[in-house]
């Protein structure tokens, strides 16, 4: 459902750099854990900023990464504004989930404890989120990754290779995409 002036904001997010859009979220959330924004309007500008891929992904990088513990303990206009956006939301959450579970595995092998640390924050935030967004897409895109991985083909057999994760990787991505469905 398209609210009025919704088209518009997302018209405006979709011409956003991805790094544009980082720094917007970033003062959103802000906004938000602060109570300085209203819920309806925080659910607006969240859907607008994930209308499209670029403005989405700096919005995820800033939730995920950031100082905000809305990611954790998501409000329900986040869940809202999310759901409305699932075409987008679905495929980057599992992405993302994959990304920061290979990641951290590539962290520990290094000795990199902050990177290893960061990637395990983003992956429990982004398990937060897909288990606080009970929509049919999400479980799909899941079941997909999973395919992907396990198969070797697949709707995201083109990400995984594009990031050459080796089998152990793989075995971690697998284990958290397996402990949502």
């Amino acid at each position: 459902m398209t609210r009025p002036g919704e088209a518009e904001r997302a018209g405006a997010w979709r011409e956003t750099s991805f790094a544009g859009a980082t720094g917007l979220a970033e003062a959103l959330l802000a906004q938000m854990e602060a109570g300085e924004i209203a819920e309806d309007e925080a659910e607006e500008e969240i859907a607008a900023l994930c209308s499209a891929i670029a403005s989405a992904r700096g919005f995820f990088v800033a939730l995920l990464t950031g100082p905000f513990s809305l990611a954790e303990k998501p409000p329900p206009s986040l869940l809202r504004a999310l759901k409305r956006r699932r075409d987008v939301v679905c495929d980057l959450l599992t992405r993302n989930l994959v990304m920061s579970s290979a990641m951290a595995v590539h962290h520990r092998r290094r000795g990199d404890q902050g990177g290893l640390e960061g990637s395990l924050r983003v992956a429990g935030r982004t398990r937060a989120l897909i288990g606080a967004l009970p929509v049919r897409e999400m479980r799909r895109q899941l079941r997909s990754i999973l395919s992907s991985i396990a198969a070797g083909d697949g709707e995201y057999t083109g990400f995984l290779a594009r990031w050459r994760y080796d089998g152990e990787q793989l075995a971690a991505a697998r284990e958290a995409v397996e402990a949502l469905l």
